[in-house]
């Protein structure tokens, strides 16, 4: 807030740690700093043109004897060689604490990294540049304003490590190499759509390089600044990230925000309690919005570029995992040339968007499975000898597996006895998991599904795990001896809603709203507005209007959708031959569609903005031959349901079985007579009324429940 207009209206600017900018929140605002709000024990306000600080004092303080201490500085610590060919060399800061620093959050110029999500202000308490061997060891960072530790541009061989890091206005430790550093980058305000530099690797010396960060406690950051982690690594090359606890924190513990250049390692880290106060996002987190990325190209072109950035393979092993939502390891948006192994991911899994040469081996799922997002034509991609503990092993948004042509094998699913029903003979006959297998692991000691505070996952010598390939690994050495450990599991019992996940028949594709995180994620959203294409067929009359799979319709006329009703309630009122004009989200992007509405017959759902008064219910998956597979009923007299459409007739969808009765049916509020849905058999999508020959114009349906035990709606076709 920079101050207010004549009328009183706040004049506020957008500044933020957001690569991509973000929206006003729609209620909460902070606003600090005024005189008139000095109310309360604690408060204090800065007159910084009278040099005065005014400060209420709790009830009890002898401010005659009180220690007053203030921020002076946004660094304490700076150390800058004078090139990278003439670098600070080997000194060591130990047993330092460094604390009371400014915030940097409003003072600072925020530079947008590439094309991840993340902006970053260049400072810190401890800022080096141009140096070598350069150590932080055994030292405490007590809620210093911005960046703990950050390392810019040329840094080689340094360590940080030993050293407490609490409450961290931002990012306990960053390592940011230099934009001058990369080929051909691409931000999201300038994204390349062509490429012209096939050199592999970095372009300057002006980028971190074979950095390690070992042994640290990391824990609250993100007090001032939310797109903020315990380690941030960009444009930098072999960053060892070894044996730290990480957690409590707004957005990821671990953040890789780039492909360049690769050759990482993440080994041995306790991680949990992340990603507080944000959403779509794992406790370790990745992009790989490299050069090949954004192009527009083929498949094939783009798996030859892959490895021109993510040039040596980052690995993560043995790491402890633990997330309170979908995925305890993101590789998002292209991260490619990935291995992953020997580690417990607990109570989340391993999502892989897009990208190509993953491998995905000998981990540990528990309630957390594989989420496989917008997969490439045959992307390298390997899963294999993984123990998944969870009854939905694989989450598929977007992938073709026949073009992906991934391994996926030897795996171990358990269920506690249950079926697994992801590993079915169709996944099979694809090629995928057929030797795999479906059995109790035979964990030692306790039953996670009945101790879900249980951390030691060896298996027994007779696990069949073991004839698959699978190889125990130590239960011990994850983060800091001491330092705290994760909660307990939180297992999900109740499945996504099926009205909010059916897929129902939109102009020859399937829609869907948005009814999960993992949908949300796959077609980059941060909010749950919108209808999601799950299937656009080439031969759909949606396809010939430019619709594709995976378009998020946001906007239809000048109205935003939100949920399915606020579409259809739209589409319907338009007359056929009538402009439809759609906002799309497409690629992370809008993009605007027009056609005219076809004539002729449409046939839609039950749920396509019908308005239900009294008592119904909603039964999906029922496999009787519905519509969708789903239908409304009501087993309350009186109960009605009315659909408003343009066009010259309707035809009523629903069921007629021994258990129906009588329903009285309406046209432009006029009762068209009872209607007999009784019959010795059960008939999916029978016709239960019919009219034609209406004016062209807006009319309306009702139909409402007078005898029987159910009354059972299932669609509706309108002629146009």
């Amino acid at each position: 807030m920079t101050g207010v207009d004549a009328d009183g209206t706040p004049k506020l600017d957008w500044v933020g740690d957001n690569n991509r900018g973000s929206g006003m929140h729609p209620t909460h605002r902070m606003v600090e700093n005024v005189f008139e709000e000095l109310d309360a024990p604690g408060e204090w306000f800065y007159d910084k043109a009278a040099g005065k600080l005014y400060y209420r004092a709790p009830e009890g303080t002898d401010l005659t004897s009180a220690r007053v201490e203030t921020a002076e500085r946004a660094e304490l610590i700076r150390v800058e060689g004078e090139s990278p060919e003439k670098p600070v060399r080997h000194l060591t800061f130990s047993g330092f604490t460094f604390t009371q620093t400014h915030r940097t959050l409003f003072t600072h110029p925020y530079e947008k990294l590439q094309l991840g999500d993340w902006a970053i202000a260049r400072t810190g308490a401890v800022y080096l540049k141009n140096t070598a061997h350069v150590d932080v060891r055994n030292s405490l960072f007590d809620q210093v304003g911005g960046n703990a530790v950050f390392l810019d541009g040329h840094n080689d061989a340094n360590t940080v490590s030993g050293n407490e890091f609490s409450h961290s206005g931002a990012t306990d430790v960053a390592v940011i190499g230099s934009p001058d550093a990369v080929r051909e980058p691409s931000t999201w305000d300038a994204m390349r759509r062509t490429i012209t530099d096939t050199t592999p690797g970095p372009k300057s010396e002006n980028h971190p390089r074979d950095i390690t960060i070992s042994g640290n406690h990391m824990h609250d950051n993100g007090q001032f600044e939310k797109q903020t982690s315990g380690v941030q690594i960009s444009m930098s090359r072999r960053i060892t990230v070894s044996g730290n606890t990480i957690h409590d924190g707004p957005r990821a513990c671990v953040d890789i925000n780039d492909g360049t250049w690769g050759g990482h390692l993440i080994e041995n880290n306790d991680i949990f309690d992340c990603v507080k106060e944000t959403s779509d996002h794992g406790p370790f987190n990745s992009w790989g919005r490299d050069r090949f990325w954004p192009l527009d190209a083929d498949d094939a072109t783009k798996k030859s570029y892959a490895k021109l950035d993510a040039m040596e393979t980052t690995v993560i092993r043995h790491n402890r995992i633990r997330h309170s939502s979908a995925w305890d390891i993101d590789l998002d948006d292209g991260s490619s040339n990935y291995l992953i192994e020997n580690n417990l991911l607990l109570n989340g899994g391993v999502k892989l968007r897009e990208g190509f040469h993953r491998t995905v081996r000998n981990n540990i799922f528990v309630n957390g499975g594989g989420h496989f997002h917008v997969w490439y034509a045959n992307t390298g991609d390997v899963v294999e000898k993984n123990l998944f503990v969870t009854d939905n092993p694989y989450d598929l948004i977007g992938v073709d597996m026949a073009k992906s042509r991934p391994v996926i094998d030897r795996n171990l699913f358990w269920n506690n006895g249950r079926p697994v029903p992801d590993i079915n003979d169709a996944w099979r006959a694809q090629g995928l998991d057929t030797s795999s297998l479906t059995a109790d692991p035979r964990f030692t000691g306790s039953n996670p599904f009945s101790d879900p505070a249980k951390l030691d996952y060896t298996v027994r010598t007779d696990s069949p795990a073991l004839t698959l390939g699978f190889r125990n690994f130590p239960m011990t050495g994850f983060g800091v001896p001491g330092a705290p450990t994760p909660p307990p599991l939180e297992w999900r019992a109740a499945p996504a809603d099926p009205y909010k996940s059916l897929a129902e028949p939109l102009l020859g594709a399937t829609a869907t709203q948005i009814h999960s995180d993992e949908l949300k994620s796959s077609v980059g959203l941060t909010d749950y507005d919108g209808l999601a294409l799950k299937a656009v067929p080439q031969d759909s009359y949606a396809f010939r209007q430019g619709l594709r799979v995976n378009d998020v319709i946001r906007g239809i006329n000048g109205q935003h959708v939100g949920d399915r009703n606020s579409f259809w309630n739209v589409y319907h009122r338009i007359a056929a031959g009538g402009p439809v004009g759609l906002t799309v989200w497409r690629n992370q992007a809008a993009a605007e569609v027009t056609f005219s509405k076809p004539s002729g017959t449409a046939t839609v759902n039950n749920t396509a903005g019908v308005t239900h008064t009294g008592s119904w219910g909603f039964s999906a998956n029922r496999g009787v031959g519905d519509l969708a597979d789903d239908v409304h009923y009501t087993t309350t007299d009186g109960a009605a349901a009315t659909l408003t459409f343009h066009g010259t007739g309707v035809t009523v969808l629903g069921e007629k079985y021994s258990d129906q009765g009588d329903v009285e049916i309406f046209v432009d509020g006029v009762s068209q007579g009872l209607v007999d849905t009784t019959a010795t058999e059960r008939l999916a999508q029978a016709e239960i009324f019919a009219v034609s020959g209406l004016s062209a114009g807006e009319h309306s349906v009702r139909i409402v429940k007078r005898s029987g035990k159910y009354a059972t709606l299932d669609g509706f076709r309108i002629t146009g």
